[in-house]
């Protein structure tokens, strides 16, 4: 600029800037780019959880699914709101597009393929209490985790908890997502599968400074097959091909395949087989730039616990010379990352367990090691969980400051003879009876996130109605980043 710019600038700095707004929009423009880079990093190891397809929601699906159709159709009504027409039956009864307004409301969200019914015994959930927490019985209160955004803040502030930084979840496992990324490929009709751009929201929104946890696609078909090996090149067709940007694309992926529980000191090669179907799944992750997380048993590397037999196998990739060790350290040395399932809720059975599983062999490895502790009923043993059963339960305390304790002692050694101090507390699952609002559990709500538009600026369309998961239902419109939130969610 020539010289009168300077005079500008000192004598009128507001002129000066409006004649060069251009500048400050590049200016904006660069300091989101460097806000997106530094998303990118990957967060440190912190607690893993498991998102699997449904989750607990009691009375709140009913508050989540307001709060959805608010924010899709801005607030419903004058002086009620849609919730109240819900609950009180009023827009059922509606005389079409020429009713009274609560009516005209219930008959546009059924227009919309929403396809709500009135609260009767059938769809409506009785409450939040243990005993509902039984999705054959009661259908109605559960849903998925991850299908829209008001329901992803719930997943969201569960990853951000509030209680101190070296708890929070830096790595989801994520199900679910088995059929989307099947149809993942080159051309112009590969990328279309139900859930697609869904996935693609997601993948954006963890990727979010406020967030800010890896996501490994999860897999668990549990056959004899070992089949979960084959659904590793999906991840990587998906990464390649669908995800519009690095925010789409997944970091890992993980595995959980609990057919060793029955092979196991087996002579018949089944062992062998599954180390070998693992090794499979290391090189197609290998080739993607894919991390690769397995599950374990904390027995697997043991014929007999109680005498002292170890499971040795002999077994290395091909081309390899054999290794004779446990069968858990030869699961440690193919996957980049395991969890093993204790099925114990108390500090010191977790750690005796977590010792006899290989926590120190995979410290010595370098490779992350998580103590996974079950926070969903179980119908075999009470002291398998964390959930608080009807008529109670004489093991553990079944809260979620229990849960936080137990983890907290099983690596500094509170109470605790052998502490794993290398390990990391494992959540099983996220709204199993975590983040439900039960008594002691607190409903998890985070803030709104806003992710980056990938798509939106590499010129991609985004769908703004498609089926997510075989059920009607209109397309949010989460996929255009919206600030605020229209839901009031307890």
């Amino acid at each position: 600029h020539k010289a009168t710019s300077v005079y500008y600038l000192y004598h009128h700095p507001m002129k000066m800037m409006w004649r060069n707004y251009h500048t400050l929009l590049l200016l904006f423009l660069a300091l989101v780019l460097l806000t997106e880079m530094a998303s990118g990093q990957p967060p440190a190891q912190g607690y893993l959880m498991y998102v699997w397809n449904d989750g607990f929601y009691g009375k709140n699906k009913l508050d989540i699914a307001v709060a959805v159709k608010e924010q899709e159709g801005g607030p419903i009504g004058v002086d009620h709101t849609l919730k109240e027409d819900y609950q009180n039956n009023n827009f059922f009864k509606g005389q079409g597009d020429k009713g009274q307004e609560g009516n005209n409301n219930g008959d546009r969200i059924r227009k919309r393929g929403r396809n709500l019914q009135p609260p009767t015994s059938s769809t409506w959930c009785p409450g939040t209490d243990p005993a509902y927490f039984d999705e054959t019985a009661y259908p109605q209160c559960f849903d998925e985790n991850w299908d829209s955004k008001v329901k992803r803040r719930h997943l969201w502030g569960a990853v951000r908890t509030s209680v101190p930084s070296e708890r929070r979840v830096t790595h989801i496992l994520l199900s679910r997502i088995s059929d989307i990324v099947a149809d993942a490929g080159p051309g112009s009709f590969a990328c279309q599968a139900v859930g697609t751009d869904t996935l693609r929201a997601t993948l954006r929104e963890a990727r979010a400074p406020t967030v800010n946890v890896q996501v490994y696609a999860l897999f668990s078909i549990d056959d004899e097959a070992f089949s979960e090996a084959d659904k590793v090149p999906d991840v990587v067709a998906w990464n390649q091909y669908c995800a519009n940007c690095p925010n789409e694309r997944f970091d890992g992926v993980a595995i959980n395949n609990e057919r060793f529980t029955t092979k196991k000191c087996n002579a018949d090669g089944s062992e062998e087989f599954i180390l070998d179907r693992l090794w499979d799944a290391r090189l197609a992750a290998d080739a993607g730039g894919l991390k690769l997380h397995m599950s374990i048993g904390w027995h697997w590397g043991w014929c007999s616990v109680g005498d002292g037999v170890l499971n040795n196998i002999e077994w290395a990739p091909p081309g390899s010379p054999s290794v004779v060790k446990p069968a858990n350290e030869h699961f440690i040395d193919i996957a980049d990352s395991v969890d093993v399932q204790v099925s114990w809720n108390t500090a010191s059975t977790m750690a005796t367990r977590a010792t006899k599983a290989g926590a120190a062999y995979a410290a010595t490895e370098g490779k992350p090691f998580w103590v996974l502790a079950y926070t969903n009923p179980s119908s075999e043993d009470c002291r398998f969980t964390f959930f608080p059963t009807v008529g109670g339960c004489s093991t553990g305390d079944r809260t979620m400051e229990g849960l936080w304790n137990a983890f907290d002692q099983m690596v500094d050694g509170g109470f605790v003879a052998d502490p794993v101090p290398a390990a990391r507390g494992g959540i099983h699952y996220f709204r199993g009876v975590y983040g439900t609002g039960l008594s002691d559990w607190p409903n998890l709500y985070g803030p709104n996130v806003i992710p980056y538009l990938c798509a939106q600026k590499e010129g991609i369309k985004i769908s703004s109605s498609q089926p997510l998961f075989g059920r009607d239902r209109k397309h949010e419109q989460e996929e255009i980043a919206v600030g605020g939130d229209k839901g009031n969610i307890p």
